[in-house]
């Protein structure tokens, strides 16, 4: 991947994140995550800044609900918080189609996800972000969608080009 600097898996993902916000001018570029999940950490507990799986907490007594509130680069809304964004509520305010710099991308593009609609590891991982060999797939979402397709509807061949959908990781201005 571009802008990865020779990092692999869901290292290489939070590494264009943090590159695309630095390039953009986003504030605390270097406290963005990709939302990508793999055969051992989900998405959930990467923007919670754990590992592990929400089904173990992400490795806390109790899962960690502290991430966001989330805005878009464009001003709009995107989620109040992590809870709000995932089953059973699925409260996504606007759809993810805006890039870094806050301009719009095309309604029918895709963003790597690798998540569930619960946030945890869905069923295809491009090999956990490693592969683009022929037959390999990757779990993805929608950049106009909100409710489960944000980030679960559907899949595509790991060597195709998509998007990545960053998320700061401290506690975000409220909505």
């Amino acid at each position: 991947w571009p802008d990865a600097h020779f990092a692999t898996g869901l290292a290489a993902g939070d590494e264009i994140c943090q590159s695309r916000a630095g390039l953009a001018g986003l504030p605390n570029a270097t406290e963005y995550r990709a939302w990508l999940s793999d055969a051992v950490d989900d998405a959930y507990c990467r923007v919670n800044l754990k590992a592990g799986k929400m089904v173990d907490n992400c490795g806390e007594p109790a899962l960690p609900h502290l991430a966001g509130a989330w805005w878009r680069t464009d001003g709009e809304p995107f989620g109040a918080s992590i809870p709000y964004l995932v089953h059973p509520e699925q409260r996504v305010l606007n759809p993810p189609r805006v890039d870094e710099f806050g301009h719009n991308v095309s309604v029918d593009e895709f963003l790597w996800t690798g998540t569930s609609f619960m946030g945890s590891v869905g069923s295809n991982t491009c090999a956990d972000w490693v592969s683009a060999a022929a037959g390999t797939t990757g779990d993805t979402g929608w950049t106009d969608m909100t409710s489960v397709g944000w980030t679960s509807f559907g899949g595509n061949p790991c060597s195709s080009s998509g998007h990545l959908l960053c998320f700061e990781t401290h506690l975000g201005d409220p909505l």
